[in-house]
């Protein structure tokens, strides 16, 4: 069945409402992260990814800003071991690492679905990695930029590699695998519920 260019806006509209109020709705009742102290393990990739495949990379660029607004807000009133120093050193820095790093996942998630779909020929495929990307992307550019930000300060921070190091164990490489999972099924079955 056909449905007409205003409809399809309209469509357009109301899942990226969605998507953005359950970016919301995470920080909210606390289920976008999991919080270990040092570490925070966030999910909200997998959802930018999701939204990315499934609306576009306008989409995702819209849920991304969401994120990295979220991130910023968290970072500056509930700020982990790690980005509190970060935070007394430059806010300029910190918005960088929460919005750059973010503003890049649903490219990421395009990008390489797109690759990944044309050469391979496997919608599945291409949305796996798409979503594992998107994730990688996330956790290689914020915690480089986390590096950046302590190296005039490793002096006073001896173990912050160490920590950074337990971010990419047990935060990074499961985010990675959880997004690489979860995102075909996700997006699959939500084309069937947006068409």
């Amino acid at each position: 069945m056909h449905t007409s260019p205003s409809t399809q806006k309209i469509r357009l509209i109301v899942f990226n409402a969605l998507f953005i109020a359950l970016i919301f709705a995470m920080q909210l009742f606390g289920i976008g992260m999991i919080r270990l102290g040092v570490i925070n393990i966030t999910f909200y990739c997998s959802v930018i990814a999701v939204g990315t495949l499934l609306l576009g990379l306008k989409s995702g660029l819209i849920q991304a800003f969401a994120f990295g607004s979220i991130s910023l807000y968290t970072a500056i009133t509930e700020p982990s071991a790690l980005v509190a120093p970060i935070l007394a050193q430059s806010v300029p820095l910190l918005a960088l690492m929460c919005y750059l790093p973010r503003m890049l996942v649903p490219v990421a998630a395009h990008l390489t679905y797109r690759l990944t779909r044309a050469s391979s020929k496997n919608e599945r495929l291409g949305l796996t990695a798409g979503g594992s990307a998107a994730s990688l992307t996330n956790s290689i550019l914020f915690l480089g930029i986390m590096i950046l930000a302590y190296l005039p300060m490793l002096a006073d921070h001896p173990g912050v590699l160490a920590a950074i190091g337990g971010v990419v164990l047990y935060g990074s490489i499961p985010e990675f695998i959880v997004a690489g999972i979860i995102t075909p099924p996700l997006v699959l079955a939500l084309r069937k519920v947006r068409h």
